[in-house]
């Protein structure tokens, strides 16, 4: 509903949101005035109350605020350690499949290039602008296929084979 707030900056959405709230409550604040002061001003003691009012909504505004802050922080710190962790799985493998032999390890060296370009140029402007996109995982698919057909000559490229299963299993984990 709101997704077009993705579009621009942060400081024009912010001050679009000051502005717009700031007016709307002037603008409440000048027909409250005109047509519901005469009604509230027959006490003389309508102040004290409205002001021990303002006064609680605001220091409960104030604990909302702070704790929105708090939470969005820990989510922002808790994302970038699973993308950090995302992308050294993700280094680990194309490391790992590079031992492999020739033909193999380079073809699944390219395809993990393909799945990160992927990944960049696609996936995280769309992840930027607040749209979650159902992928496709073709690459993740072929790599798996060209992996479990490999059958490993040695007791090295067993361990190696071991370990990129172990990387990859861990990259779609944290994907």
């Amino acid at each position: 509903m709101f997704l077009w707030v993705y579009d621009y900056p942060l400081w024009m959405t912010g001050l679009l949101f000051v502005v717009s709230f700031t007016a709307f409550g002037v603008v409440g604040l000048m027909l409250f005035r005109r047509y519901a002061l005469s009604w509230l001003h027959r006490d003389s003691h309508a102040n004290d109350m409205v002001g021990f009012a303002m006064s609680s909504f605001a220091m409960l505004y104030g604990i909302l605020l702070g704790l929105i802050a708090v939470d969005v922080s820990e989510n922002r710190a808790e994302m970038v350690s699973i993308v950090d962790h995302e992308a050294s799985s993700l280094a680990a493998l194309y490391r790992d499949v590079g031992g492999l032999p020739a033909p193999l390890g380079g073809d699944l060296q390219a395809i993990l290039r393909i799945y990160t370009r992927d990944i960049i140029d696609n996936v995280w402007p769309l992840q930027h602008k607040g749209i979650a996109p159902e992928r496709n995982t073709q690459e993740i698919d072929a790599f798996f296929g060209k992996i479990q057909a490999f059958k490993p000559a040695d007791s090295g490229e067993q361990v190696l084979m071991a370990e990129a299963l172990r990387q990859a299993n861990n990259l779609i984990e944290l994907r």
